[in-house]
Order: structure tokens, then sequence, then C-alpha cells
């Protein structure tokens, strides 16, 4: 009989551990088939999430078409004249942020925009997380510089959760890319898997219940 209770007690444990809901921005709507250089102004907004610039205008905030020397791989997202990206769930809800992939922007060498970089210098950036609670998390990270091209590579996040905000920042280089933002969100209502849960907890409780009765 202790077994069964355990066992019950179990199941609804775990019927509210599996409303964590992992998503990942990939940016691949703003594929670009191209050489071009598309600069957004506003927010960009993909799987319940919004990103905005710093300073939203043109040259702050834009995407590299896939034939781009500034392209690092696959479809990214980046923050140009020293700015900063914001991160936040569209409907307000926590997150945690998980890891990412994080690229320069700029070229080695002479670049025609100006945002130059020294093959081989280090090069980072900041990124902030407030928690619901008003505490704040920080990671600094170093940037790919080994060569001229621009590669994603990925990067660990760790500490971020309980999140309303994430601000990614670029101190020491003109701008940043950023893809692949791996994130888990926490719903306040049980998915149909965790009501499914839940009840067949509930119903070896009332089973176990009618049990001791009969005893």
């Amino acid at each position: 009989m202790q077994k069964v209770v355990i066992s019950a007690l179990t199941f609804i444990i775990l019927s509210w551990g599996v409303n964590a809901n992992a998503i990942t921005m990939t940016f691949e709507g703003l594929y670009q088939n191209n050489d071009e250089a598309t600069f957004l102004e506003g927010a960009y907004e993909e799987a319940g999430f919004i990103l905005t610039a710093s300073n939203p205008t043109p040259y702050s905030f834009g995407t590299a078409g896939a034939l781009n020397a500034r392209f690092g791989g696959s479809t990214a997202i980046a923050t140009y004249n020293y700015g900063y990206m914001t991160l936040q769930n569209s409907s307000g809800a926590k997150f945690s942020l998980l890891s990412l992939d994080v690229a320069p922007v700029s070229l080695g060498g002479n670049d025609p925009y100006g945002l130059n970089r020294i093959v081989g210098e280090v090069y980072q950036s900041t990124i902030y997380g407030l928690r619901v609670d008003g505490s704040i998390v920080s990671q600094v990270i170093t940037l790919p510089n080994a060569t001229s091209a621009n590669v994603l590579t990925p990067v660990n996040i760790i500490g971020f959760t309980e999140l309303t905000r994430v601000e990614i920042h670029s101190y020491t280089l003109p701008g940043i890319q950023i893809d692949n933002l791996v994130l888990n969100t926490v719903s306040s209502v049980p998915e149909p898997g965790s009501v499914s849960l839940l009840l067949f907890g509930i119903s070896l409780l009332v089973g176990a219940r009618r049990t001791l009765k009969v005893l």
C-alpha cells in the first residue's frame, strides 16, 4: 500500500514538473539567398519572444544574406554601432536562456561600413538577465575571432533562469550577431500530458483510499 501511495504522489509531482516548454529562435524567416544586408527598425518577434535594438534606426539592427561576407553559416540577427539587443517573452511570462550561437558581425581588415576588427584580438560581449525577484545575472562571452570570416559558435549560458528580460551587449566590437537562442518558458496551465499524469496520480490515491476502507 505504501508503494501505491508513493507512486501516486510521484505521478502528481511529475505532472506539474513537465510544464517547461523549450523553444529555439532560429531567425530562418529572415533568410535571404543574396549578398544583401537588411536593416530592421523596431522589433523582431519569433516563437513568442520579442527582440528589440537599443537604437532602432538603420544600421543598428539587421541580418545578412547567405552570400554576404558577414554571413556566419546560418541566418542570424545582429546589432551594430556598439548597441545591444533586448529579449523578452511577449506574454510577460518568466523564462530561461540556455544557450545561443554568437559571432562578430564585422570583417577583418578594411570593412566598407567601418565595422573593422583585428583578427586574433579578443572581443567580448556581456549578457545580462533580470530575474523575477529583481536580481541580475550576467555572463561574459568571448567572440570567435580566429579568422576574417564570421563564424557562429555555440555558447552555453549558465544560471539564466526565472528571467523577465535579457540584454545582449557589445562593448568591444561595433556589432555582434546571434542565432539559435534556446529558451525555456514555464506554462501556468498544465499541458495535456501533464493533465494525464495528474489524473492518473489522483486515481491511484483514490484507489488506495478505497482499498484501505475495505481492509
